[in-house]
């Protein structure tokens, strides 16, 4: 009894992990290219930020908006706009309406820097929380890494 419960659990054990690994790896689709889009447009837009970070630690209030052109699966050309707004040391970026699974989504980014950081070491940004479901933010999100500004911009 308890060789054939060993084995059934040895089998479903590697079945979860083939679904995980199917998800972790998954092919790009629309909504990973719509989060990949933001986040470069936060990054290209995040300089003042990163003084206002370096010089004391602190972001203070700020508010932007931008638009982001996609194409769903179906190749049909989109428009969202995403809300840039800083608030306790953090940024959010919310997705506006839309036809596709980021409308009314958020994403929470948080500046840091990394241990043993210098005067120069650049100024990462660890995406912390909000609404956007795990499978749809990049990898360095997913891995809880963050990213630096000036690697998302030259990608």
């Amino acid at each position: 009894m308890s060789k054939n419960f060993g084995i059934l659990l040895f089998l479903v054990t590697i079945i979860a992990a083939g679904i995980g690994y199917a998800v972790y790896t998954a092919p790009e689709l629309p909504e990973h290219r719509l989060f990949n889009l933001a986040i470069k447009h936060f990054a290209n837009k995040s300089s003042e930020f990163e003084k206002q970070f370096r010089a004391n630690q602190v972001i203070t209030n700020f508010k932007q908006q931008f638009d982001i052109e996609y194409s769903d699966l179906d190749r049909v050309e989109g428009t969202i706009s995403v809300k840039m707004s800083a608030v306790n040391n953090q940024v959010i970026l919310t997705f506006g309406e839309g036809n596709t699974a980021m409308a009314n989504q958020t994403i929470l980014l948080e500046p840091f820097f990394p241990r043993q950081s210098t005067a120069q070491t650049p100024v990462h940004w660890k995406c912390i929380g909000g609404s956007v479901l795990i499978r749809f933010r990049s990898k360095a999100c997913r891995l809880g890494k963050g990213f630096v500004s000036n690697e998302i911009i030259s990608q």
